[in-house]
């Protein structure tokens, strides 16, 4: 097993996985745009490994700049959203620690520089409540800590982040 090197952080809107075909993204204005992965042909969602491709799983940052803008960002359409009179999911953010054990059926990939992707190590469907999106959740179930992103937001202000570079650091809490 793989373990996590610092602590990660996932969002969602949602209280699970909400990981959906990337090609709807304009047809879901309330999702999280980074949730959408590829499908192939074959109706599967693989590992996305190469210098060119998308994050085929779900995202993940530690508490860096740019990690707490993303959610900010985030937080903020949420509640324009809500203040419209829309039916919206309440945020939440999953944290998992340093040390914490990949299954084999997924990998943990350093994307770039803080940004990482937790994805399906072989192909596996998306079908609502299926495969991917029930891995992720029996992940989460086990090794996250799930909290609201205005509880997450409250715990941690924007200047206790770290840089985006700072490896070092984050890679050490």
């Amino acid at each position: 097993m793989l373990r996590a090197l610092g602590q990660a952080r996932g969002a969602s809107p949602r209280q699970g996985s909400s990981l959906f075909d990337h090609q709807e993204n304009e047809s879901r204005p309330n999702d999280v745009y980074d949730e959408g992965v590829v499908i192939a042909r074959d109706g599967l969602v693989y590992p996305g490994v190469h210098k060119h491709s998308v994050s085929n799983g779900a995202a993940m940052f530690p508490n860096t700049f740019t990690q707490q803008e993303y959610i900010r960002r985030y937080f903020d359409d949420f509640i324009d959203r809500e203040e419209n009179g829309k039916a919206v999911d309440i945020p939440h953010m999953f944290t998992i620690p340093k040390g914490t054990p990949i299954p084999r059926h997924l990998i943990l990939i350093n994307e770039c520089l803080a940004r990482f992707s937790l994805q399906p190590s072989y192909g596996m469907s998306l079908r609502v409540s299926v495969e991917l999106n029930k891995s992720l959740d029996e992940f989460w179930d086990q090794y996250a800590t799930k909290e609201t992103a205005e509880k997450w937001l409250d715990e941690h202000p924007f200047q206790s982040a770290m840089t985006d570079d700072g490896d070092q650091i984050w890679g050490q809490k």
